[in-house]
């Protein structure tokens, strides 16, 4: 109620007061909250509190004792029960291979195989190649192969024709050498003389002095002191009735390898003076022993064969061997004269060889024989054996012989002659 000549405001707020105001009464209804005052002045900050006990302090407090690591234990609650089993994480990447472990101990050896079967044995031949499209002056041929039907011989059959070689002679048009180990060199326009070769690369050997000579064999070999420092192909023995002889000449073959070796002179001629030398090959050359020669025996030849220095040639006589029996020259002495119940029958000088100016000779004087028949007894000859023993060489070596001197011996010797 407003009252006569009052304005209702109503509960608004007033900024000022013009005039004032009477209610009569008031009303039920509270104002509008009025806006908040500014903030006054911070008051003084407070005494800091107390500080309170640690968790380790209350539990000593507690009564318990222990060092904080074993308080910290105490705290934890027994074990949980298992959770169930997460799913399998995705395979993680393989990782880097570890070292090499120490090797296992060896197994026990297992039992030894069956022995393999024996290999066959590989065999050379050699043979004389004619001039041909192999060889334009001749040579020899060299076979090799397996022993297939083991009889040690290389038959045709068994040649590996794919490993054939051949040692080929050179032309005869070329010049001769004048020293031994003497070797053609090519000078740009021809071949020529030359002594500055080595035969440090073929193999080097040396003859063994002929034994057991009989009227068709004899028996030889050689020595081998070096390879050359290549294999063997091929050694033996080879012989003629011209000096110096070659593997183009007679030869045996005592097969490969390094060892020394015997060779069998067979199919000879009796009563005939033969030059023999042991040579052995390698894939570079052939390479010679000493020269020897001796002659054959022939009971019934009562001369001595004869030699001559070739022309422009000079022989060496390096040794002069005597079989340990001795050589025997048969002759009949003559009757001479009787003596007191002997006859007495002449002696003889027999020279058993003549070497150039050096002459091998043996005496023996007159000899009696006795007789109970009287000199009527006595035959007009007796036959007797003069016997020459190596101790009966009595001469100074090495002996030169110069072109055109004369060489001749009996049977039995074995000289040694080098050729220049």
């Amino acid at each position: 109620n407003t009252g006569n000549g009052f304005v209702a405001m109503g509960t608004t707020q007033l900024l000022s007061v013009p005039y004032a105001l009477y209610a009569n009464s008031a009303g039920n209804s509270q104002g509008v909250q009025g806006p908040s005052g500014a903030n006054g002045i911070n008051g003084i900050d407070g005494t800091n509190g107390i500080n309170g006990l640690s968790a380790y302090q209350i539990w000593l407090n507690a009564g318990n004792t222990g060092t904080e690591a074993q308080f910290l234990s105490s705290l934890q609650g027994p074990q949980g029960l298992t959770g169930p089993t997460g799913a399998m994480g995705a395979q993680g990447p393989i990782g880097q291979t570890g070292p090499q472990g120490p090797a296992g101990t060896n197994g026990v050896n297992g039992t030894n195989g069956i022995n393999g079967v024996d290999g066959k044995n590989s065999l050379i031949k050699t043979s004389n190649e004619s001039s041909g499209s192999n060889c334009a002056n001749g040579g020899i041929r060299v076979e090799v192969g397996l022993d297939n039907n083991n009889n040690g011989t290389l038959d045709s059959n068994e040649v590996n024709t794919s490993m054939t070689k051949y040692i080929c002679n050179q032309a005869q048009s070329l010049p001769t050498g004048l020293n031994a180990g003497d070797v053609l060199t090519w000078n740009g326009s021809s071949w020529v003389t030359s002594s500055s070769f080595s035969t440090a690369s073929l193999p080097v050997l040396t003859t063994v002095t002929a034994s057991g000579i009989n009227q068709f064999n004899a028996s030889s070999g050689g020595n081998i002191s070096s390879d050359g420092g290549f294999s063997i192909i091929a050694k033996g023995v080879c012989w003629s009735v011209n000096p110096n002889p070659t593997i183009n000449d007679n030869f045996t073959n005592e097969g490969i390898g390094a060892s020394n070796f015997t060779s069998s002179l067979t199919n000879l001629t009796l009563g005939t003076s033969y030059f023999y030398r042991a040579y052995a090959t390698n894939t570079n050359g052939t390479s010679y022993g000493q020269t020897y020669v001796f002659r054959t025996w022939n009971y019934s030849l009562s001369t001595q064969e004869i030699f001559t220095v070739p022309t422009n040639k000079t022989w060496k006589i390096v040794s002069i061997t005597v079989p340990s029996s001795g050589i025997t020259f048969n002759y009949q002495g003559g009757f001479s004269y009787f003596n007191g119940g002997y006859c007495v029958y002449d002696g003889i000088t027999h020279n058993y060889a003549n070497l150039g100016s050096v002459i091998i000779s043996k005496s023996e004087g007159q000899t009696a024989y006795v007789t109970g028949g009287g000199q009527a007894a006595c035959t007009p000859t007796f036959n007797r054996n003069l016997v020459l023993y190596q101790s009966d060489v009595n001469v100074s070596l090495p002996i030169i012989l110069n072109s055109g001197e004369q060489v001749f011996f009996d049977n039995g010797f074995v000289i040694g002659v080098e050729e220049y």
